[in-house]
């Protein structure tokens, strides 16, 4: 197993807690390399002229923030099962007039009244609802006649399945049960048996599949997470370009972002074969990485791909069991 696996693997260790929650210190740090999706998911919400909008799994605070700031006119109400999320994202909008919060999870809207909203948003949320079917239901009962429902999915994401692969390797099996999963809707047919158990009151209007290179940030921005010594995460940094390198490096507290850039500004140019082998060699870690004669460095990364799934309330008065 190559360094660079497990350290992946301790990343997604201490990323989910044994009963199955994300660190709300850690995801804080993290959950802005999302923000493409929270701009896609504010402007569904404008363009359906929405004046009452609900936020499922809003985390410490997007996109909620952002849709209350664009639209001041609209009620935006953002729910998280953690209240440890709820209170960062209650911190990031001081100030901002129309948006509440409250502890809900995403499977259990009993408090809203039928009908309520005309927009529910949900950025990367539904993989980790225990009852997905139920959530959606919820949803198809919240949402007024014709209100429509913006979900984001996470389709494939290399970041992960490495992590996966690292544990499986090293416990000599792949894990029974994963406490976080963010590639439980990944097969294609699962959303569409999902709106199908909503038995006509959520109706699939339109699918749009996306990518990004969220790794070179997500990733490498993880190092900080894990008590690695700082020449093995420099060591990791140089498969980066400056601009990534830096945009890393913000995430780290100032003395240890200091002590990891003085470590860069001492490394010959990882560009250059011989100066890169020379600075693998320096930075000494528990398994080098290999490099070829004549390789150049590259961060060993493919590209997230997720989709943003439009549903509708179709009217329907059936009336659905809990």
């Amino acid at each position: 197993m190559s360094t660079w696996q497990l350290l992946l693997c301790l990343v997604a260790t201490r990323f989910a807690r044994i009963h199955g929650a994300i660190d709300a210190n850690i995801y804080e740090k993290l959950f802005m390399v999302n923000w493409p999706m929270f701009e896609k998911m504010t402007e569904k919400v404008v363009q359906v002229h929405a004046k009452d909008v609900l936020d499922l799994g809003t985390g410490p605070g997007q996109p909620s923030l952002l849709i209350a700031k664009t639209l001041p006119s609209a009620k935006v109400h953002a729910t998280d099962l953690q209240e440890a999320m709820v209170e960062k994202a209650k911190k990031r909008a001081e100030g901002v007039k129309n948006l509440d919060f409250s502890v809900h999870s995403a499977d259990d809207l009993s408090s809203f009244h039928s009908k309520s909203f005309d927009a529910v948003t949900m950025s990367f949320v539904l993989m980790f609802v225990p009852d997905k079917a139920k959530s959606l239901r919820e949803i198809g009962r919240v949402l007024r006649a014709g209100g429509h429902a913006f979900i984001s999915i996470w389709k494939k994401m290399p970041f992960f399945t490495l992590a996966v692969e690292a544990y499986a390797e090293i416990a000599g099996e792949k894990p029974k049960e994963m406490p976080v999963n963010p590639l439980a809707l990944a097969e294609e047919k699962l959303m569409k048996d999902l709106i199908e158990e909503t038995r006509g009151l959520l109706v699939l209007e339109h699918e749009e599949p996306g990518e990004d290179d969220l790794d070179q940030v997500a990733a490498q921005a993880a190092l900080q997470l894990v008590p690695f010594p700082n020449p093995v995460v420099a060591r990791q940094l140089l498969t980066l370009g400056e601009e990534e390198r830096q945009a890393v490096l913000t995430f780290f507290p100032a003395p240890r972002r200091e002590e990891v850039q003085i470590l860069l500004d001492q490394a010959p140019d990882p560009n250059a074969p011989a100066s890169a082998r020379a600075a693998y060699a320096r930075y000494q870690a528990p398994e080098p990485l290999p490099l070829e004669p004549g390789a150049t460095v590259a961060a060993p990364f493919e590209r997230y791909k997720f989709k943003l799934i439009s549903v509708s309330n179709s009217g329907s008065q059936i009336t659905l069991d809990s």
